[in-house]
């Protein structure tokens, strides 16, 4: 559905808020985490969704590239004509979902690093097309502070330690996404 209305340019949808909502209830049910848990891609069906909670919502803001044009320049309180405030939407909810698999104790190391690659590979492929610059921009800043502020836990450490176990050449082409990163916490220190 939230599909359907980003492609009729719908300027909101009800469900897509309810993706970080399903990822904290996934996480807040899961069981803890057993050693052996860091061999399998997915130990539980929980990690699975997880996984489907976080690829469904990338979509929704992979879509930006196929709904927008060269020369088009959509912006995030863009809700006339040909807009994409879902995927600016779900630029937002990634940061927050993202945050909640990353705090959990319940999540194995491998998943969080995974998630965080299948998030930051998304948010590379949207920074390749210029007239998408406001939608990176908008999802690097939810990525790191999901909630518009900065958080007194240690996420942004979190965060920076997965984002160090990504692949070298995703790190290398997310420059911007360290340097805001960087900068955070520098302001948080």
């Amino acid at each position: 559905m939230v599909l359907e209305g980003l492609h009729q340019r719908v300027a909101d949808h009800l469900w897509l808020h309810y993706m970080p909502h399903f990822a904290s209830r996934l996480v807040d049910r899961a069981r803890e985490v057993r050693p052996e848990d860091e061999n399998h891609e997915f130990p539980t069906p929980l990690a699975y969704h997880l996984y489907e909670v976080v690829d469904v919502t990338l979509e929704w803001i992979n879509d930006a590239k196929d709904l927008t044009e060269p020369g088009d320049t959509p912006f995030p309180d863009q809700r006339e004509g040909r807009h994409v405030h879902i995927s600016f939407e779900a630029a937002g909810a990634i940061g927050r979902i993202v945050q909640y698999i990353l705090m959990s104790p319940r999540v194995t190391r491998r998943l969080k690093n995974e998630l965080l690659g299948v998030a930051l590979a998304a948010l590379r492929s949207v920074e390749q097309h210029d007239r998408l610059a406001p939608l990176a921009g908008v999802m690097r800043a939810n990525l790191i502070e999901p909630y518009g502020y900065r958080e007194q836990n240690n996420y942004l450490y979190i965060l920076n330690q997965c984002f160090e176990e990504q692949d070298h050449v995703l790190r290398a082409q997310l420059e911007s996404f360290r340097d805001a990163l960087d900068t955070a916490r520098g302001a948080a220190l």
